[in-house]
């Protein structure tokens, strides 16, 4: 990449070891691998991924071990086109890593993850002028987690002309005092119920919408909800917004809302209106969907116009990407 990026991301990555099963297993229960993959992962790490695949000028800012694990997920985000001037490799530290064990149709996953021995990234491991100076010309900085380094780079990015997206997946209580340094707010349903306190069987459109309409109160001029297959919902600029999910074979769904965040700030950086990005987004993810592993199915621009065009998938690298990460399986365990 010549100069730097304008999109850039801050926080963890690691690698996905993806296994297809019938069922997921009980306990006691031994159950045949009906496919396997070996993917980068990380939600701000696969976003970036995303937009960069997408055409968008990309960095990640963070740290990997330096062991396997790290060069392997260090190296999937420049296959990608990301940037990686800016991951750190730590000597002496396990990268982290996680076993997804995915459903065949039943679009259920359950998640294994090993945190490593990496803390997470600070300001200061990085010299402070040079990554200031990075960030100098970025239009998007995405966020995963609510703490003192994402509020200080948040504050800066936003001082220097920047817009911040937040990946808010898992509730914390922390996350309610950092809402004010985030433009485009985008959560899970489990988040917005928990935030909301919502029971686990109503949060329908409407209610989810009054709990986005309270972030939004709070400073976000985006603030959106995605609930897979339903599709999204959200308040946009003050007004209700919600749209259906492209219909897809679905073959996992591993990374699919990692990938919506990275397609929609994508979107946003080329020009589309909000409403616009969340289409384009919720198309990029759908696309992601029919391919195992978060980074196999990712498209490129042009493919995502002809699927939003035609309603065809013809992502034309798949199977050469799938056989790639295939073989990787047994190569980095």
């Amino acid at each position: 990449m010549e100069g730097n990026p304008e999109i850039i991301g801050f926080g963890s990555a690691c690698v996905d070891f993806i296994v297809v099963v019938a069922t997921l297993p009980g306990s006691d229960e031994s159950l045949p691998i009906e496919d396997y993959s070996a993917q980068g992962g990380g939600k701000v790490a696969t976003a970036m991924a995303a937009a960069s695949r997408l055409g968008g000028p990309v960095g990640f800012i963070g740290k990997v071990g330096d062991d396997e694990f790290g060069s392997f997920i260090k190296a999937d985000l420049e296959r990608h086109g990301v940037d990686t001037r800016f991951v750190k490799t730590i000597c002496g530290a396990s990268s982290p890593f996680s076993i997804v064990m995915t459903e065949v149709g039943r679009k259920a996953r359950s998640i294994l993850s090993f945190k490593g021995t990496i803390s997470p990234p600070r300001l200061e491991d990085f010299e402070l002028d040079r990554l200031f100076q990075y960030i100098s010309g970025a239009k998007w900085l995405h966020l995963s987690k609510a703490g003192s380094a994402e509020a200080e780079l948040a504050r800066e990015f936003r001082r220097r002309g920047g817009k911040v997206c937040f990946d808010a997946d898992t509730f914390s209580p922390e996350v309610d005092a950092f809402i004010p340094l985030i433009d485009a707010f985008i959560a899970s349903r489990h988040f917005i119920r928990a935030y909301g306190g919502l029971e686990a069987d109503t949060g329908g459109a409407g209610a989810l919408r009054e709990v986005l309409r309270r972030i939004q109160s709070k400073g976000p001029e985006i603030a959106i909800a995605t609930l897979g297959e339903d599709g999204i919902t959200g308040i946009i600029y003050d007004e209700p917004y919600e749209a259906p999910a492209f219909s897809v074979n679905v073959k996992d769904t591993t990374g699919a809302g990692d990938v919506f965040h990275g397609a929609f700030i994508f979107a946003m950086w080329k020009g589309y209106d909000p409403k616009e990005a969340c289409v384009f987004a919720q198309a990029v993810s759908a696309l992601k969907c029919t391919a195992i592993g978060g980074r196999a199915g990712l498209p490129t621009y042009d493919e995502v116009l002809r699927f939003m065009k035609t309603g065809k998938v013809e992502l034309a690298e798949v199977d050469e990407r799938t056989r790639f990460y295939r073989a990787l399986f047994g190569k980095i365990t």
